[in-house]
């Protein structure tokens, strides 16, 4: 409670004493209560401590300081305003909390959910990509490449070495095919596979064309395997029928021959040839003039005891006389004797007609184009008989 101050009263001149002292008297005492009501400056807490007034200037200006600071309470947002800035304070404080717990709250619920919705991701992820559940590698036991490996960098390494050496062996492939990984058959001529309008070629269908192609080959093989086969049995049934050559096809001289002795059907031919003319000059001479001679005699002999017993005859000769017997050996012997070449060739410029058979061996015909004389022959591995049967 602030002290009273005595109503002080000016000194006069014609005050007396006792005046004058009661009027100081109440100046020291308006002194002590101006002291006990404005306290004492030494107990001020502001820097100036010279004087009250200078202590309020001092707080006036801290005043104005710190409403510069702290702002117009009256500007603050209706949610935390108040009169003063410790009840703003408190009433900021309990927003802050109730808006604090609610966005905590709310961004925990967001929170899980977002977690829950990535940890599913995270799942799908890991069992696409193959790592277990608690994010370890799953080895690939029974993989081609992988089965060493113990991540997936150790497996990608792995591939990415696997998928270098593919690429060098497709590059290499490329290489051989061509710079454009096909084939370019550009001024290139080709027998089955088909041939692009670029000149490239569809590897595929070339393969097929070639199966195609194989296919067709392998039965002609197969048909002509057949047909040799076949023309081998002919020619082993030709020359076991002619019975003139060997296994391989080799001519073979019959030890039994005694004009038919060459290794080749012409040489064989040209002996026969030469025998037969010699028989045939015999035949035109001498043997026509035994004939002859012997026909007297059979005339001169007629009896039984000189012509002998007509069945010791041979069979070629079916005549059931003598005469008739003469006349069939002289129907064999006549194309000998007068030179018929309807039944026999024999010499240069002589034709044959009718059907030339060979069996069981091979007749070789070079004609006059041959290079050498020798070679312009008929060779065969057998004797040679050709006649026109009846």
């Amino acid at each position: 409670m602030a002290i009273a101050y005595p109503t002080l009263v000016s000194v006069l001149t014609t005050d007396t004493f006792e005046e004058w002292r009661k009027k100081t008297n109440a100046m020291i005492a308006h002194t002590e209560a101006n002291k006990l009501n404005m306290g004492d400056v030494g107990l001020l807490s502001t820097d100036d401590k010279f004087s009250v007034i200078n202590a309020i200037n001092e707080v006036d200006s801290h005043t104005d300081s710190n409403t510069a600071l702290i702002g117009d309470l009256s500007l603050l947002v209706p949610d935390i305003l108040s009169s003063d800035i410790v009840s703003a304070i408190n009433n900021n404080y309990t927003f802050q909390k109730n808006n604090t717990d609610t966005q905590v709250a709310a961004e925990e619920t967001n929170r899980k959910n977002a977690d829950a919705v990535l940890q599913a991701e995270l799942d799908l992820t890991q069992s696409s990509v193959g790592i277990l559940a608690n994010g370890t590698f799953n080895p690939m036991s029974g993989s081609a490449y992988l089965g060493d490996a113990t991540s997936l960098q150790s497996a990608v390494a792995t591939l990415d070495g696997v998928t270098k050496t593919k690429s060098d062996l497709l590059d290499d492939l490329i290489k051989s095919v061509a710079n454009s990984a096909r084939f370019d058959w550009t001024d290139s001529t080709v027998n089955y596979l088909t041939v692009e309008l670029d000149g490239k070629a569809n590897v595929k269908k070339s393969l097929v064309v070639l199966d195609n192609q194989i296919k067709i080959n392998t039965n002609a093989q197969v048909l002509n395997t057949i047909a040799t086969n076949q023309n081998l049995t002919k020619i082993t049934n030709i020359i076991s029928t002619l019975g003139v050559a060997d296994a391989n096809g080799n001519m073979v001289v019959d030890p039994r021959n005694i004009y038919a002795t060459a290794t080749n059907i012409k040489d064989q031919i040209k002996l026969l040839d030469d025998t037969c003319t010699n028989i045939n000059t015999k035949l035109d001479g001498p043997i026509d003039l035994e004939l002859n001679s012997l026909q007297e005699q059979i005339n001169l002999r007629a009896t039984n005891a000189i012509v002998g017993d007509i069945s010791d005859l041979n069979g070629a000769i079916g005549a059931t006389t003598v005469v008739g017997a003469i006349n069939d050996l002289y129907t064999l012997l006549r194309p000998f004797l007068v030179g018929e070449e309807t039944l026999f060739v024999r010499k240069v410029g002589d034709t044959m007609t009718g059907t030339l058979n060979i069996n069981g061996g091979d007749l070789n015909v070079l004609g006059a184009g041959a290079t050498t004389a020798v070679s312009r022959k008929i060779s065969c591995s057998g004797d040679i008989i050709a006649y026109i049967g009846s």
